[in-house]
């Protein structure tokens, strides 16, 4: 080896354990930057992405470093940042389908999207959350072995640690890199490895644990507030939604809401005054607003969907001790208490003569047989612990909440019955309205075609005998018409039930419909057998609404129909690209379609931004033969 190559060895191993002291100051900054982050952006000023934007120059320096340091360079993995919102035509800032007059919100919300949808971004948040605890202690080896050499050099031993931390620098330093790597190089598209595959889902369930321990407390405070007065019943009511929609979320499952309906605004008596009763007391009210409020202070009272809001408010602290904290305090306290702070401890004891204070002092007064045993041979057992124990405790708190904030079985019938009667009164009034049709189209139709004929016949039977060609031409005249007629008889029977939807199905059908749209319609079936006649009925009707509707209103050029079954649901998708901008309501017959299939405990759910494209999918419970 040459001089040069052995002085560059030698520089190498001499500045190692420096640039490992650098490191460490870096670990030490991450809580910090962490912390500071996490107010700013959650107080939301200036802007929560411009901090996270800020805040990734510090898991920036840490990839520069060790890419120069351990000699493989770290790429940048960050997607790039949005490009300003521009203004349309009309003057506004589009955002979705919300328009602007300035364009700070858009912009604003544009780079929330950018930092929330990168996965960089929380890739770099838990490398700072683990870079003390990893790479802060990693690189702390080599200093901390020659700082105890350096106060001990008086024994054989302390030359001996100086000795290791110089000959270990550069080993550490690309351990440092890889470790580097792990959170903060772009990821490569391939499936995740067998621990990320058994670490991530529970140390999910471990987060929304302590989220429930802290929203446990604004629980009890509204509890306290719901008895104190009625006024922040709503806002409880509020809150215990949320809560239910995200137990619902997290554990799979959807927790219908159990609340009776609102009751209607109160009517004045023949004295002008309003009566309104509860239980075996009644007041009388001369305003309509303090009416309205006494009707909804009883709803409230009278429903036992608040009482029972009021008891799981009272009970989500205890839930919260029972369930959600231990797992919370074991991966906690494992990885902090005692793997982080211990590891800092010692090193520091290593170093400050005197310093003998360990976090097992505390775990000593508990258990005194284990103050001498090193923090991460408990930590790391306790954060597996609770991470193994998360996700089912997690289910368990589902599940209670969902037997108090689910509905009874009693609201849940008592519901049903008010949507079955709803549904078939407007069945009843589509079909009360279909006959009238019908009734409309046989008069003032075939009917008048079928009269219009008779005239024609007896006046061909007088003219027989004395103008053979007039009665000839009155004949002509009168096959015509019944030509005609029975033409509109056969478009009544097939608009009361199109042939061929009983002959050929409803499949079929749709493609006949498809082929008289006046667009390309592009028709797909997936469909293992056929579903009841009543059903294949609304179906077929509501397309052909749909695709009337495409023809009249949307200005589009191709329409796709989509026909699928699972899971107990046939499922019909209508999409077109047209100019969109289509609302339920707006004389486009889309409530006669929701009409129609409510009567079937179907559903209509509509996709219409302006612009497009439009998607109509309508859902129907059934099972097909």
């Amino acid at each position: 080896m040459t001089t040069a190559g052995t002085m560059t060895m030698a520089g190498r191993y001499a500045l190692a354990p420096l640039r490992c002291a650098v490191l460490v100051l870096v670990a030490l900054a991450c809580p910090v930057v962490l912390v500071v982050t996490f107010v700013c952006a959650h107080a939301g000023v200036p802007s929560p992405a411009l901090v996270v934007a800020r805040a990734r120059a510090l898991p920036g320096l840490a990839r520069w470093l060790a890419g120069r340091w351990s000699g493989e360079p770290i790429d940048r993995p960050y997607h790039p940042a949005p490009e300003p919102p521009l203004r349309d035509l009309d003057g506004w800032y589009r955002h979705g389908d919300d328009l602007f007059r300035s364009p700070w919100i858009p912009g604003y919300l544009r780079g929330l999207e950018w930092v929330a949808r990168d996965p960089a971004t929380a890739r770099d948040l838990w490398w700072m959350l683990l870079d003390p605890l990893v790479g802060g202690v990693l690189a702390a080896l080599p200093p901390l072995l020659i700082g105890y050499g350096a106060v001990s050099a008086d024994r054989p031993i302390g030359w001996a640690a100086a000795a290791l931390g110089v000959a270990a620098g550069p080993a550490t330093l690309r351990l440092h890199g890889r470790w580097t790597r792990v959170l903060l190089a772009p990821v490569r598209r391939r499936g995740p490895s067998p621990l990320w595959s058994w670490t991530a889902p529970r140390m999910t369930a471990v987060l929304r644990l302590a989220a429930v321990t802290a929203l446990s407390v604004a629980g009890a405070a509204l509890a306290v507030a719901h008895v104190a007065g009625p006024g922040a019943v709503p806002a409880a009511r509020r809150f215990v939604s949320w809560r239910r929609a995200l137990a619902g979320r997290w554990n799979g499952a959807v927790i219908d809401e159990p609340y009776a309906p609102e009751p209607a605004a109160p009517e004045p008596g023949p004295d002008g005054g309003y009566r309104v009763g509860w239980l075996a007391f009644g007041s009388v009210y001369r305003s309509p607003e303090r009416a309205a409020r006494a009707r909804r202070l009883q709803w409230i009272a009278e429903d036992p969907a608040s009482w029972r809001d009021l008891l799981w408010l009272a009970l989500e602290p205890l839930c919260a001790v029972v369930l959600a904290a231990p797992p919370v305090s074991l991966v906690a306290g494992g990885l902090v208490w005692l793997g982080w702070l211990w590891t800092w401890t010692a090193g520091l004891a290593l170093v400050i003569p005197g310093f003998t204070w360990s976090p097992m002092e505390l775990v000593g007064t508990v258990i005194p047989a284990l103050e001498e045993v090193p923090g991460p041979l408990l930590g790391l057992p306790a954060a597996a612990l609770g991470l193994a124990t998360a996700p089912a405790l997690l289910r368990l708190h589902g599940r209670v909440c969902g037997l108090l904030l689910a509905p009874t079985r009693t609201s849940a019938l008592t519901r049903r019955v008010e949507h079955l009667a709803v549904t078939r009164a407007q069945a009843a009034g589509s079909q009360a309205a279909e006959l009238r049709r019908i009734e409309r189209d046989l008069h003032d139709g075939a009917q008048a075609r079928w009269v219009a004929m008779g005239m024609n016949l007896g006046v061909a039977e007088h003219l027989v005998d004395r103008d053979p060609a007039a009665a000839k031409a009155v004949l002509a005249q009168a096959k015509q018409s019944a030509a005609s007629a029975l033409s509109e008889l056969r478009e009544l029977i097939r608009g009361i039930h199109p042939p061929i939807l009983a002959d050929r199905g409803l499949p079929d059908a749709l493609r006949t419909l498809a082929m008289d749209a006046p667009l390309d319609a592009d028709v797909r079936i997936d469909l293992l057998g056929r579903p009841d006649p009543h059903l294949e009925a609304a179906v077929y009707f509501a397309v052909s609404e749909l695709l009337t509707n495409v023809g009249k209103h949307a200005s589009a050029t191709k329409v796709v129909i989509e026909l699928t079954h699972a899971d107990g649901v046939l499922r019909c998708t209508v999409t077109d690209d047209g100019r969109g901008g289509a609302v339920p309501g707006g004389g486009s017959g889309l409530e006669g379609i929701r009409r129609r299939l409510s009567g079937f405990d179907g559903t209509l759910a509509l996709s219409s931004p302006p612009g497009g494209p439009t998607v109509a999918t309508m859902e129907l419970p059934c099972v097909l033969s």
